[in-house]
């Protein structure tokens, strides 16, 4: 198989986020630190050599996307990026609950990370297909990011979980991950 590369980021932090808040598929829009985080992502992007953005089709993430380059590249929206829905979960203040819980039961209303996974599979297969000997960006959650660290990296959903829950997601919006799609 032909690798592709991805180079993934978190969305920075919308205004709800800075309130507190669960987004989940709540559409809203980066705060004012989170277009200076966008701002040092951009410095951290430059000179990397992309072939196609990908976002996902929330506010927030498209945002980043036009924030971060000013080239003429197409910013392409793909809804399989969107973050896991959260059901009753989006939009709300409840911080106490444990993501590693819904791993294959679905949120209330909402979906399991095992459906993310399945969401994220499909965009990998299309990647593929598509972008072969191709570095691309992706531009998403932190849901997405949980699966193609399962998907790639072939780490389970429970330990990437449990990861993503240790540590304050706010740190992880100024990094960079790599992968390598086989």
């Amino acid at each position: 198989m032909t690798p592709v590369e991805i180079i993934y980021i978190n969305t920075p932090l919308t205004i709800h986020e800075e309130q507190g808040e669960i987004v989940g598929n709540f559409d809203t829009t980066l705060s004012n630190i989170g277009k200076l985080q966008t701002k040092e992502l951009s410095e951290k992007l430059t000179g990397i050599d992309i072939s196609a953005i990908f976002t996902s089709p929330l506010t927030h993430s498209k945002e980043t996307a036009n924030l971060l380059f000013v080239r003429d590249l197409e910013i392409i929206e793909d809804s399989l990026l969107k973050e896991c829905d959260f059901g009753d979960f989006n939009h709300s203040t409840l911080s106490y609950w444990k993501k590693e819980n819904y791993i294959t039961t679905s949120y209330e209303n909402g979906e399991s990370y095992l459906d993310v996974g399945y969401r994220v599979d499909k965009f990998l297969d299309f990647l593929r297909d598509e972008y072969k000997l191709k570095k691309v960006l992706v531009i998403g959650h932190e849901s997405i990011r949980c699966a193609l660290e399962v998907s790639i990296n072939e780490r389970s959903f429970r330990e990437v979980l449990e990861e993503s829950q240790s540590k304050e997601l706010d740190k992880k919006r100024g990094i960079i991950y790599n992968y390598t799609l086989k």
